[in-house]
């Protein structure tokens, strides 16, 4: 599949701007309670096509590869804090869930926390090289509370369909702060089907995280057509690190296409699979966290809640990348 080179192409005399190969613009979306949200509306040589929220920390709500969405969008529209999440989970490509709560909620955390609702301060979109790229910066922030930065740059390669998420979270604060991150990444129809198949490195080890996962533990990387009655199963996978990150992948062999995921193993040591195979809410999750997803007091309770010492920082790196199923396919 040829892609091309923008930076190359300007130097030979074929173009006379090397953005002639890249539509972005910003776009106001209404959200489901009516508000404005900000976004940018890509559309990339290669072959991607993306919306990046401004207003929903710079998460991706929608994605398509060679004009075939990936993305699981939820029924419920993307509503404000107050709404129970049940109520407004709209899914996407990219949902953060943290940046002080990952799991179950209490009377003193929402469930998956706050930092998805939060708006991007600093925000710039530029060229650089033969990529183009998007960063901002989100805070979750409290009165004798929390004081977490959350730094995100989202590069986008012209030349291959990939998506590279680099964050720092940094503890502003003069006291250690607890922190929990995951990476809601969630796989829609036409690409999940009955035709996907899950791949996971040998090695991995394998834990249900619930009861229905506990009675289908073999059943986690096959998947059906949508069924009335399915009960979502949650699993909790512990990769072996290869050259300090993780891959797990994704394939639909009816369309042809692949998806990988990778991301760096010290930060993000587990990933936590949603499966969900229910008709109206047929979706996998594939989602790299530090923490498991049992809400914070359980974290806390086990000795498992991660602690950022005062103003330290910590980075993570998420790659997305997507491929035609060919010979040349990446291993």
């Amino acid at each position: 599949m040829f892609i091309p080179d923008a930076t190359q192409a300007l130097r030979a005399g074929y173009l006379s701007r090397d953005d002639q190969l890249v539509c972005q613009r910003e776009a106001i979306l209404p959200s489901a309670q009516g508000a404005p949200l900000r976004c940018q509306l890509l559309e990339l040589p290669n072959r991607l096509a993306a919306t990046v929220c401004w207003d929903r920390c710079m998460d991706i709500p929608r994605l398509a590869f060679a004009g075939v969405p990936l993305h699981y969008q939820g029924k419920p529209g993307d509503a404000s804090e107050g709404v129970a999440f049940d109520r407004r989970f709209c899914g996407g490509l990219l949902y953060t869930c943290g940046l002080t709560n990952v799991g179950p909620g209490d009377d003193q955390q929402p469930t998956h926390g706050r930092v998805h609702l939060q708006s991007a301060d600093y925000r710039c979109v530029y060229q650089e090289g033969n990529a183009l790229v998007l960063r901002g910066q989100m805070r979750e922030s409290a009165l004798f509370g929390e004081n977490l930065l959350l730094r995100r740059t989202l590069t986008f390669p012209l030349d291959h369909a990939e998506v590279r998420i680099r964050d720092e979270i940094v503890n502003q604060s003069p006291r250690p702060q607890a922190w929990m991150l995951l990476y809601h990444i969630n796989l829609g129809y036409p690409f999940l089907s009955e035709h996907l198949r899950l791949t996971l490195p040998q090695g991995t080890k394998t834990l249900p995280a619930n009861d229905a996962a506990a009675m289908r533990l073999s059943d986690h990387a096959v998947f059906t057509p949508p069924q009335t009655d399915f009960a979502e199963q949650d699993y909790h996978h512990t990769l072996p690190p290869v050259d300090g990150s993780c891959t797990v992948k994704a394939e639909n062999t009816s369309l042809g296409l692949g998806f990988q995921l990778r991301w760096r193993a010290d930060t993000l040591p587990l990933l936590v699979q949603w499966r969900c195979l229910r008709s109206g809410d047929y979706v996998l999750g594939l989602e790299p966290s530090n923490n498991r997803v049992q809400g914070r007091r359980a974290a806390e309770a086990e000795g498992r809640l991660p602690l950022l010492l005062p103003f330290e920082a910590v980075h993570t790196d998420v790659t997305l990348s997507f491929y035609p199923l060919t010979p040349d396919s990446p291993e």
